[in-house]
């Protein structure tokens, strides 16, 4: 069995997503479904300003104000984070 065999054994969701959407780039993938300009709920919007809200006073009191700015800034334009295993919305 090649290691990649074994990864996707061990990762279904993995082998799910490649066997889907495998045919697009990662660009593609992204451009389509996390679009950061993409219509959200009106909920949504409110839930994300409580997170950022709670988010930036927890960075301010660990970290320090710029860096809880730059965090909120960033989270505020972004719609996705992506990791070695997981591309998702925040």
């Amino acid at each position: 069995m090649l290691e990649f065999d074994r990864v996707l054994e061990q990762l279904p969701s993995l082998k799910n997503l490649l066997d889907t959407h495998g045919s697009m780039s990662l660009f593609e993938y992204a451009e389509r479904y996390y679009r950061v300009d993409r219509d959200i709920s009106p909920l949504a919007k409110e839930r994300k300003e409580e997170f950022l809200d709670f988010l930036q006073t927890y960075v301010t009191e660990k970290f320090g104000t710029m860096t809880a700015e730059m965090i909120r800034n960033t989270l505020s334009r972004n719609y996705v984070v992506s990791t070695a295993e997981h591309h998702g919305p925040m």
